[in-house]
């Protein structure tokens, strides 16, 4: 007996030290990378930003297509003081933007609350398409000031799951709140009736001159058509944006069938690549096209 119980305990304390190791090694090795990948001294053609409806814009496979340096800065729930605090230390760090891609639209326009303590996090997005590697050391040394045990488990619980369930959960940013995304009222309010922050954004776009950034650009990114029908009004802001003289290209209604979305708000990550593709077309030739229009 003593013997069954001296391996129990040479076991517990060899898993003991091995999972320190491991959270040490996480810890250290991940959560002192640059926050959103940003380093010192870079000059990128293309800088990505907005919130979580940036993500399938992966820098890398944009970078392939554009044949421009691109960083995506994008991270889920900014809003727009967010952008202008992670662009600070971006610009601090001696980094330049040629052009400024700003995601846009109700829901963004209208959010004026930043939620993050800022700490440090890697830019997860991977070149083949996929968001982030789903291992519990990866998501606890990403937040290890803030986790909670109860998140842990859902986060576990979550990874587990096979790819048709993941589709019925709410997006992985909310890793403490998995509800099925029909239910999440806060995603479908009418955020037509809130005011929406043109000034804030007017005085983003001279923030971003002061800082050498050629021209802004904003965008709206798809929504399933589930959306629309929780708005009352999805034209108004638009307009506003187009008669304060910003370009912009609205790609809300860019995808019809709701195949393509994971929620309401969220494009699937199998369809990532298409975005971008289509993103290049729509969005970046235009843009260029002008600059060689202003050019001549």
């Amino acid at each position: 007996m003593r013997g069954f119980l001296k391996i129990v305990c040479i076991i517990i304390v060899a898993g003991g030290l091995t999972l320190s190791l491991l959270d040490i090694f996480y810890t250290w090795g991940i959560t002192r990378r640059p926050l959103l990948g940003i380093q010192h001294d870079h000059h990128y053609d293309y800088l990505i930003a907005g919130d979580s409806r940036t993500n399938p814009l992966l820098a890398p496979y944009m970078e392939m297509i554009t044949k421009r340096k691109t960083i995506n800065i994008g991270y889920p729930a900014f809003t727009l003081e967010d952008n202008r605090r992670i662009l600070s230390y971006f610009f601090e760090r001696g980094n330049r933007a040629d052009t400024v891609f700003l995601q846009i639209d109700m829901r963004f326009g209208t959010a004026t609350e930043t939620k993050r303590e800022w700490y440090y996090k890697p830019y997860l997005i991977m070149e083949h398409g996929l968001l982030t590697p789903r291992s519990p050391f990866m998501y606890y040394a990403l937040n290890n000031k803030n986790i909670t045990l109860r998140q842990v488990r859902d986060h576990i619980s979550y990874s587990m799951l096979k790819d048709e369930e993941k589709a019925a959960w709410d997006t992985a940013a909310v890793l403490s709140d998995y509800r099925p995304f029909v239910y999440n009222s806060k995603l479908l309010a009418d955020h037509a009736t809130l005011p929406f922050l043109m000034e804030d954004l007017k005085s983003f776009d001279g923030f971003l001159k002061k800082n050498g950034v050629r021209k802004l650009v904003l965008f709206t990114a798809p929504f399933s058509p589930n959306w629309f029908h929780s708005q009352s009004d999805t034209t108004s802001y638009k307009l506003r944006l187009r008669t304060e003289g910003f370009e912009y290209h609205d790609l809300s209604t860019l995808y019809s069938d709701t195949t393509w979305f994971k929620d309401y708000i969220h494009i699937k990550n199998n369809r990532y690549l298409q975005f971008c593709r289509d993103f290049n077309t729509t969005v970046i030739r235009s843009e260029s096209l002008n600059l060689r229009k202003h050019n001549l």
